[in-house]
């Protein structure tokens, strides 16, 4: 598709949470809208490739694709999760399966934005913390252990200053703090030689603050 065409039914749309075969659009009223192919239940329990609501889920603030499953915060500040429970992104023991309904993620409290990359999922608490479950290989939980685990259980993101923004990108973990510095932990392969690949959060050099970051760029301020 060469022009950019508007998708039918999706209106009020604050944020989008794009995943590899689906995509995910947060309206302004908190719901959730989910279209594409149905993998691991990501789009509900519902066969086909339609337009739906997700349900289960009410007064969602940001949402973010993690491959085989999505997670949303909500008002309250709480992670619900759905889909697919291979890496345990639904948060729950014993993994595998998966779940078309949201369910709710324990051990996170005060959630103010969420992001996903391949099977791994973040969560930034409004204290400036950032929490890791899923996926851990290429020390994408930013735990210390480049080694091919996963954990259900949310870890803390250790060595990380006050945190404003997240975001992710395959196994790779990054995050801005509020000086406007730019920290990476994981594979680090989508900003090249300028992410270190490692376990544990290193700061990106950069020649100015930091001002937004995504999956594949970073914005940086002039000095």
């Amino acid at each position: 598709m060469a022009v950019p065409e508007r998708v039918p039914g999706v209106t009020g749309v604050a944020a989008m949470g794009p995943g590899p075969l689906n995509a995910f659009a947060l309206r302004g009223d908190g719901r959730v809208l989910g279209w594409g192919i149905n993998l691991t239940d990501v789009l509900g329990d519902r066969d086909g490739t339609r337009l739906t609501t997700i349900d289960g889920v009410r007064g969602v603030v940001d949402v973010a694709s993690a491959g085989g499953a999505v997670v949303a915060a909500t008002a309250d500040g709480r992670v619900c999760a759905w889909g697919g429970n291979a890496h345990g992104l639904l948060g729950v023991e014993p993994r595998g399966g998966q779940s078309g309904r949201p369910v709710l993620v324990r051990g996170l409290t005060d959630v103010v934005q969420v992001a996903g990359g391949s099977d791994v999922a973040y969560a930034l608490g409004r204290d400036g913390t950032v929490r890791a479950w899923g996926r851990g290989a290429s020390g994408a939980l930013g735990d210390g252990d480049r080694s091919d685990h996963t954990s259900a259980r949310p870890v803390r993101v250790d060595g990380l200053p006050a945190i404003r923004r997240i975001a992710a990108h395959g196994l790779t973990g990054y995050a801005i703090d509020t000086s406007g510095g730019l920290w990476a932990w994981g594979s680090g392969l989508p900003l090249g030689d300028h992410a270190p690949r490692t376990g544990r959060p290193v700061r990106v050099p950069l020649p100015g603050p930091a001002l937004d970051v995504s999956g594949h760029h970073a914005i940086v301020g002039a000095k």
